[in-house]
């Protein structure tokens, strides 16, 4: 049974994602579907990227992940296959599978059929694709290898001061609790002493579960994703800090200014 994981800035009000199931199920009616997110911020390519970056190792080997995050559909950008060693990536060719782009990584292009709606590509082109790797298909049988993916990294935090004595990092997502999931792995603050400020609100301490402050408090700690989140216990983290999306994240390391 071929598993189909999907990723999407669709939400779930609207039609979008129940049609490219059926889709996906008219090619292979014993496909199974598991829906990672389809609340993606909309059009944020390196949000989805994150997403999949802390998710896919959980899967079982083949699975496809039908990636739609497509501000460019219906342009010239190029619809893709990746294939890596254990898995498949399906999606738009706009740097939302950069992470999974090393040495032996192989794209496809996948070909746009001409009467393929031009503002939904998700239905039209990718999840065909991706219903027909799950069954078995190979990818160079779906399209033709090219060797010039698009490519957009996920920031990472910068050094700053004269000795690193703090990062610059950022808030890469959000959770539907206000958590703010930064670009800060955890091996960079693990067991130190920091301080984070966000929009001028300063947290000090790293904790290790949600139950070390009273409810309400902020608290910095190491999510489930492995890097610094910025939460409120039983609160909202996004309005007590006023953050978004790519909002700065200064973490300070106090002890190396001694």
């Amino acid at each position: 049974m071929g598993v189909v994981a999907m990723i999407s800035d669709f939400g779930l009000e609207d039609y979008y994602v129940g049609v490219m199931k059926a889709v996906m199920l008219s090619i292979n009616e014993n496909l199974k579907f598991i829906d990672i997110t389809h609340e993606i911020p909309p059009f944020g390519v390196i949000p989805a990227q994150f997403i999949l970056k802390i998710s896919y190792k959980y899967f079982p080997p083949k699975t496809v992940f039908l990636t739609v995050v497509d501000p460019g559909v219906g342009s010239e950008r190029r619809a893709m296959v990746l294939k890596t060693e254990n898995y498949y990536f399906v999606g738009p060719d706009n740097g939302v599978f950069t992470y999974f782009m090393d040495e032996k990584a192989q794209a496809f292009e996948l070909p746009i059929p001409q009467n393929a709606s031009r503002t939904f590509h998700g239905r039209d082109v990718f999840a065909p694709a991706a219903a027909k790797l799950a069954s078995g298909v190979k990818p160079e049988d779906l399209g033709k290898p090219f060797d010039d993916p698009v490519k957009v990294e996920i920031p990472v935090p910068e050094p700053i001061g004269l000795e690193g004595e703090a990062l610059k990092a950022m808030v890469l997502y959000i959770d539907r609790f206000g958590n703010l999931i930064t670009n800060v792995p955890a091996e960079m603050v693990m067991d130190k002493d920091i301080r984070v400020e966000i929009n001028g609100i300063e947290v000090s301490g790293l904790k290790s579960s949600y139950s070390e402050v009273d409810r309400k408090e902020p608290l910095a700690l190491i999510g489930s994703s492995n890097y610094l989140e910025i939460s409120v216990r039983e609160g909202n983290a996004q309005e007590f800090f006023g953050a978004e999306m790519f909002t700065p994240v200064i973490v300070k390391f106090p002890k190396s200014l001694e």
